[in-house]
């Protein structure tokens, strides 16, 4: 909440952060002078959510504002990047074709960067509060992202060959016993 309430002190700030990644959007550069200025001609939008905890976030229009919208968990975010880690633009093209492994993306990044500001825009949860309400998110620039690999995918799999290992080697030794038992007879 610091850099809801702190923008101006905090702008700028060096930050290394934890989010899920939920959306990545390719953003052209549709300006001639912005892309030699810069370089490029486009960035990649990730709209993420950081984990709050036990805290909550309450987002009020004013301070008349009785029926403020609570972040409970979890808040929204928004990072620009340059350049997509390979990770993440593979769960882009998986979603895309709809092989990837669950039904909506979640990739748990860290990134390395720094505050830029808060992003106003609307979104599904302030369209449905009505009022004229607006998300505000915190904008992220992030010159480094490391994806966390999967390790809920990877352990289930792992359970699974773990489990048919185990009932393979009991019917071995079952077989074995059975063997050696009517052997003795």
């Amino acid at each position: 909440s610091d850099y809801l309430q702190n923008t101006r002190q905090l702008q700028g700030e060096l930050i290394s952060l934890e989010s899920d990644v939920r959306q990545i959007t390719k953003v052209e550069i549709s300006n001639e002078k912005m892309k030699f200025r810069l370089g490029i001609n486009h960035y990649w939008q990730l709209d993420a959510f950081v984990h709050l905890g036990d805290d909550a976030i309450e987002l009020k229009t004013n301070a008349d504002d009785q029926e403020g919208l609570v972040y409970k968990h979890r808040y929204p975010v928004q990072i620009c990047v340059t350049k997509l880690p390979a990770e993440l633009q593979q769960a882009r093209t998986q979603i895309q074709h709809g092989t990837y492994g669950r039904n909506s993306l979640h990739e748990k990044i860290t990134l390395s960067g720094f505050f830029f500001k808060l992003w106003t825009y609307q979104s599904a949860r302030t369209i449905g509060a009505g009022g004229n309400r607006v998300q505000l998110s915190p904008l992220f620039i992030a010159n480094r992202v490391h994806v966390h690999e999967a390790t809920g995918l990877h352990s289930i799999r792992g359970s699974i060959y773990l489990g048919i290992g185990f009932v393979v080697l009991l019917a071995v030794v079952a077989g074995f016993l059975v063997k050696t038992n009517r052997a003795g007879d």
